[in-house]
């Protein structure tokens, strides 16, 4: 019997009140809809790529169903973008849009939301 899907948000900058507004929000919806597992993690500043990097590497080991990736670089995360996928996780690209000639050279495509 499979349990509920988790889904991972991977954000940029939570201290920033932009970003405090959408985990707020991401968890009201979580709550409502009551059929996944939303776990929200994110960097302190927009410029810590090596640590939003690890926290998507982190997704992947935990095997989780689905990621929602706010990038901080577009071009940075790309491959751990690709690795995810590849991984059989489902990505969902929002806010910054990952650079789309690196997607496309490693065959990949996503949903983008912005």
């Amino acid at each position: 019997m499979k349990s509920i899907p988790t889904i991972g948000l991977v954000m940029k900058s939570l201290s920033a009140e932009f970003f405090q507004e959408m985990k707020k929000g991401a968890f009201t919806f979580a709550e409502k809809q009551n059929n996944f597992e939303l776990i929200c993690v994110g960097t302190s500043t927009q410029t810590e790529i090596d640590l939003q990097i690890q926290l998507v590497e982190d997704f992947i080991s935990q095997k989780v169903d689905a990621i929602v990736l706010v990038p901080i670089d577009s071009k940075a995360l790309v491959p751990v973008t690709v690795k995810a996928i590849k991984s059989g996780i489902k990505v969902i690209n929002i806010d910054i849009q990952l650079d789309e000639d690196l997607l496309r050279e490693a065959n990949v495509e996503l949903t983008y939301v912005g």
